[in-house]
């Protein structure tokens, strides 16, 4: 059995991992999963001709969420609800700790994350709304988190590339992220 953790902002964990910051690590629960492994869609893609498709839409979706949540933090988790527009109401209240406290603590970033390796771990469609899950690597070698003398506050052992898995949903026709998780499984990213 595997185990994935949810964060409030799995970001905010790969930056921040010492002193007053540990409660930005957003841990919310652990669940255990199986190891799920690559599959086709298991019913006719209605939503998407191809799996594909499936899959260059959910990294456009969350290359816009990436770009906001990063906006966000370098904006001192001020104008949070900015993410709304890309986030299911749940992803966003996870989100949204985090932001909070990049806020008390008057920490800002500088810089971009980015996100490679994406892969499409299935389509499903049997649901009222389809769900499209993907793996893929969270990169933050090219983020920093500053105080408000402008110096870091990332740990300097902090992993740099991390392996998540995120599952996007349609809201009124728009895919959105609706849970991101750190994947404890077998690294994909190294």
């Amino acid at each position: 059995m595997e185990k994935r953790r949810r964060f409030s902002s799995l970001l905010l964990t790969a930056l921040l991992l010492t002193g007053n910051v540990l409660v930005l690590t957003g841990c919310v629960g652990q669940k255990d999963i199986q190891s799920p492994a690559p599959t086709s869609s298991p019913v006719p893609n209605e939503a998407f001709a191809t799996d594909l498709q499936a899959l260059n839409a959910a990294k456009t979706t969350f290359s816009q969420y990436q770009r906001i949540s990063d906006a966000i933090l370098a904006d001192g988790g001020k104008k949070p609800e900015r993410l709304q527009a890309y986030a299911t109401s749940q992803q966003y209240a996870d989100e949204l700790t985090g932001y909070e406290e990049i806020a008390a603590n008057n920490y800002h970033s500088v810089g971009r994350s980015s996100f490679d390796s994406a892969s499409l771990q299935g389509v499903d469609e049997s649901g009222v709304e389809p769900r499209i899950t993907v793996y893929l690597c969270i990169d933050v070698s090219g983020l920093d988190v500053l105080d408000n003398d402008g110096q870091s506050v990332v740990s300097s052992g902090r992993v740099e590339r991390s392996p998540v898995e995120v599952v996007f949903t349609q809201r009124n026709g728009k895919l959105v992220v609706s849970d991101k998780s750190e994947w404890t499984g077998d690294d994909f990213c190294n």
